[in-house]
């Protein structure tokens, strides 16, 4: 057991290395996105998307929550991992030839023949997967986070980016798409394994897999359900309005899941081990709690703002003109952006102390609500949809938020109060840009200069706007974050200063 000292410093570099990593990702994944966006077409993403939903559902089946059984276990040992090796191993490869056999009723089902072997091909992703699993969550439970920030970026720089990109210069396609999917995790594989420092060996103990199948069954149950949440429109999309359409809705939803991908996941990440290794102390991890949703609510609330009153131009920018139908559906989408962050708090609380089956309940109703709402929705096309998969991730959030708010017997008013720095923020944004973009629209045509315009206003906005907020509104620590602005810092300072938001919670740890 790591001791108090240690676990906070632990915590600390984490989230500095996380948000190193994030800041690479994000910046590389924008213009990997868009480079391939003018070089494929909508359908060429959509059908690969279609093929991605069954590949993940597989994944969520077959995996029985092994990899995060191995995180928040209190106690590991060498026998527990040769166990998660091998029903890693059996279950990685019963899934690749089960989705194999699969693949020609999928096609069928949505009416695309190139998807049976589009799919096919993808099943060899489980492969992969099932060794890279156990060493890659040995590496995030030793919270060895500058490693795992090589893994990944290098696995989706060199894969997804150097061979996608070629491929589709090379007149590929869609097969672009899928050769440069199998290239990333065969990367991801190959680094994990050099990374790792820990060995195992190909042997199963009844005791230690009995006990890792108890705590994995329901992360695997809540995971299975979250991932029909998030695909379950995707699912509606392309079985009701097509690939093309699909095409469309994917781009949008991922632009519309950045905040959540580079700030909510990467507090996930380190605080979900962080969490697992003081578990018996819940009360102590209050602060975690509200200073990750205020936090969240700083980045992600401005960043609603922005995405909402310049989507047309985000989607030309970024994807092309012929890309442009995806606008309308971005700025819907855009409302829900903090709930989609947020909600990763409460999920990563209850994760954390064990109330596995009770995430699992929430997301089978989150599931629920996403697809019956997209099939009622579907009706009206895909502005429909997305009004019904935001009331979903709204509901989800408050039943989360609820849940762990309870567990942690946390007050109803602190946590409500977490929330007011980034209202106030979003709201001085939307008060500065709503006349701006009206005026910008009538001077230029370009949408970089509009763009960059509106980002450069909208920084000196939220800086000046954290400065003079009024007493309830500011930030943790505003003062002594803001004054790090005035000094020059390389890459990891930058991702301390973002982290301070969060020292005073990790500290408590």
């Amino acid at each position: 057991m790591i001791d108090r000292d240690q676990l906070s410093s632990k915590v600390l570099s984490g989230l500095s290395w996380s948000y190193c990593s994030a800041a690479i990702d994000a910046i590389s994944r924008l213009a990997i996105i868009s480079i391939l966006a003018h070089l494929l077409t909508p359908r060429d993403f959509g059908i690969v998307g279609l093929a991605i939903i069954f590949t993940t559902f597989a994944e969520r089946v077959g995996q029985f929550g092994i990899g995060p059984a191995v995180v928040q276990s209190e106690i590991l040992t060498r026998r527990h991992i040769d166990s998660a090796v091998v029903i890693s191993l059996i279950t990685g490869l019963v899934m690749a030839g089960t989705l194999f056999m699969a693949s020609y009723p999928i096609a069928g089902f949505f009416k695309e023949p190139i998807l049976q072997p589009v799919t096919a091909v993808l099943a060899l992703v489980f492969i992969f997967d099932a060794i890279t699993q156990v060493p890659l969550c040995l590496l995030m439970r030793d919270m060895q986070f500058k490693q795992l920030m090589i893994v990944e970026n290098g696995a989706y720089l060199l894969g997804s980016g150097a061979m996608g990109i070629a491929l589709a210069l090379s007149g590929f396609g869609v097969w672009a798409l899928v050769f440069s999917h199998l290239g990333s995790r065969l990367i991801k594989l190959l680094l994990t394994l050099k990374m790792s420092r820990s060995g195992w060996s190909i042997s199963i103990h009844k005791q230690e897999a009995s006990q890792l199948f108890r705590t994995g069954v329901g992360f695997s149950l809540g995971r299975l359900l979250n991932f029909v949440a998030l695909q379950g429109d995707n699912l509606v999309v392309g079985r009701f309005l097509g690939a093309a359409a699909l095409g469309l809705y994917s781009r949008s939803y991922q632009l519309m899941t950045l905040p959540s991908t580079y700030i909510a996941q990467i507090i996930d990440r380190v605080l979900f081990p962080a969490m697992a290794q003081r578990q018996s102390n819940p009360a102590k991890l209050s602060a975690v709690l509200l200073v990750g949703i205020e936090l969240i609510g700083l980045v992600s609330l401005p960043f609603s703002v922005f995405v909402l009153l310049f989507s047309r131009e985000i989607i030309s920018l970024l994807f092309g003109s012929h890309w442009i139908g995806a606008a309308g559906v971005l700025q819907v989408l855009s409302l829900g952006i903090f709930f989609r962050c947020a909600y990763k708090c409460g999920d990563t609380v209850l994760r954390a102390l064990g109330a596995v089956f009770q995430h699992a309940g929430i997301q089978a109703a989150y599931a629920a609500l996403v697809i019956g709402g997209c099939i009622l929705g579907s009706r009206w096309g895909l502005t429909g949809i997305t009004i019904a998969v935001l009331a979903a991730v709204f509901i989800n959030y408050l039943l989360l938020s609820y849940r762990a708010l309870q567990l942690l017997r946390l007050n109803v008013q602190q946590f409500l109060a977490a929330h007011l720095p980034g209202i106030w923020l979003s709201a001085a944004l939307a008060a500065v840009l709503l006349p701006l973009q009206i005026w910008i629209r009538s001077v230029t045509s370009s949408d970089l200069v509009v763009l960059l315009t509106a980002a450069s206003v909208s920084t000196a906005v939220l800086l000046a706007g954290s400065r003079a907020a009024p007493d309830g509104f500011k930030p943790i620590e505003s003062a002594k974050l803001l004054g790090r602005l005035q000094r020059p810092y390389w890459l990891l300072r930058g991702a301390e200063f973002v982290t301070g938001m969060q020292m005073r919670a990790a500290e408590r740890l």
